[in-house]
């Protein structure tokens, strides 16, 4: 505990300011549609997102040296914040000052900073983990949790709503069963993360923090949690032929013969339902319709290919990434969505598990289009320069032990 401390203490300001506007920007009570908050409790949170951000770029902005890349992480996140402003479908520009400060601030912040303020959100999404796998077990065994029924975010429906246990939610509709939320509004967005921390993890399960995010994350039932980690394993082992045949036989497996079997447990009946194919496409993608493929199909015969159609444009149509395009255009698609990739390839610096990370990374923009924001940025950037160190810590290793 005292070495614990030792090193929480030797952590800069920098990072904890990092590490806290990041938690705030994704927790599920700070959504502007939340029902598990009331909204002074929003209003609070964007207060102290403000007050730390503003302080987080004051430590920075004086700061002798620049990230390596500061640049090609600027540009792409001044150009979004810039298409709010003059890219607009309907109403007035979005300016999000808040968002201005926050890109500026991070983009300064030095790159030591970012992968320590990485690895405490790690470590807080660990928690995340055991806080929720608490609440799965009163809820399935002993019943010995308070929680409250909310209606699920955006949904009035009866059959869609939270439990609130106040420590995690857990996702409940008559379709899915019981899903685990952590602090965050979907569940899938909490696997995604879950996903992600482990893939920084190169899927060490001698960690243990890796072996609770791994159960916590089960019981998301999130198929990117599942597609993530296996497409992490693909990436890692594809220079080995031998693994990779046996990927592919286990792949087949996963989602062509499991989901025929039916299970007498209901949580896993589930799970492998949403892993089967219909119609060509996973059952348990949500996230494109009809309407969004007939109004991508107008789009592209239409004069609004180069910088879409403005902010907006498809409001009520979903979130998959037919909607952004259809929103930036191909053009802003590639200024904003592309240079962001690439800066995160600069920082993948010919590491193949830093590339295996953000092409995990890229997959999930897919049905997680909402990457502008610090949380985001934060395990982009940050999780590829804690692979990086820790490339360098067991080198280092390796250079003591012989």
């Amino acid at each position: 505990m005292i070495l614990i401390l030792k090193r929480l203490r030797n952590i800069s300001l920098e990072s904890y300011c990092l590490l806290f506007v990041s938690i705030f920007t994704g927790l599920a009570i700070n959504a502007s549609d939340a029902t598990l908050a009331p909204d002074y409790i929003r209003n609070i949170i964007q207060i102290l997102c403000y007050l730390l951000t503003i302080v987080l770029l004051f430590r920075t902005i004086n700061t002798v040296s620049r990230p390596k890349y500061f640049v090609q992480t600027i540009v792409p996140l001044v150009i979004f914040w810039l298409m709010g402003i003059v890219n607009v479908y309907s109403g007035s520009p979005q300016w999000a000052p808040l968002f201005l400060l926050e890109i500026f601030a991070f983009a300064l912040t030095p790159d030591n900073m970012k992968k320590d303020a990485f690895n405490l959100y790690v470590w807080f999404l660990t928690l995340m983990s055991v806080a929720g796998l608490l609440v799965v077990l009163s809820f399935l065994f002993f019943h010995i949790l308070p929680y409250t029924i909310v209606p699920f975010y955006g949904d009035n429906l009866n059959n869609n709503v939270y439990l609130n246990f106040y420590i995690a939610y857990l996702y409940v509709d008559s379709m899915d069963g019981m899903r685990l939320c952590g602090l965050f509004n979907e569940p899938g967005y909490f696997g995604t993360m879950l996903a992600l921390a482990i893939v920084s993890e190169s899927f060490n399960i001698k960690k243990p923090r890796v072996v609770i995010m791994l159960a916590a994350g089960f019981f998301t039932f999130s198929v990117a949690f599942f597609v993530t980690l296996v497409a992490f394993l693909i990436f890692r082992n594809c220079n080995r032929p031998l693994y990779l045949f046996v990927f592919v036989i286990a792949l087949y497996f996963f989602f062509e013969v499991l989901p025929t079997l039916h299970f007498e447990d209901r949580m896993l009946d589930i799970l492998v339902q949403r892993i089967s194919f219909e119609n060509g496409s996973l059952a348990g993608d949500n996230r494109d319709y009809i309407d969004t493929t007939i109004l991508m199909n107008d789009f592209n015969n239409s004069s609004d290919i180069v910088f879409g159609r403005g902010f907006g444009a498809t409001k009520g149509l979903g979130v998959s990434f037919k909607m952004i395009i259809v929103q930036l255009g191909y053009v802003g698609v590639l200024l904003t969505y592309g240079l962001l990739f690439l800066a995160g390839w600069k920082y993948s610096k010919n590491n193949w598990i830093a590339i295996s990370f953000l092409l995990c990374f890229v997959i999930n923009v897919y049905q997680r289009t909402n990457i502008f924001n610090m949380n985001y940025f934060l395990i982009l950037f940050g999780g590829l320069l804690y692979i990086q160190d820790s490339k360098n810590r067991t080198k280092t290793s390796n250079l003591y032990d012989e």
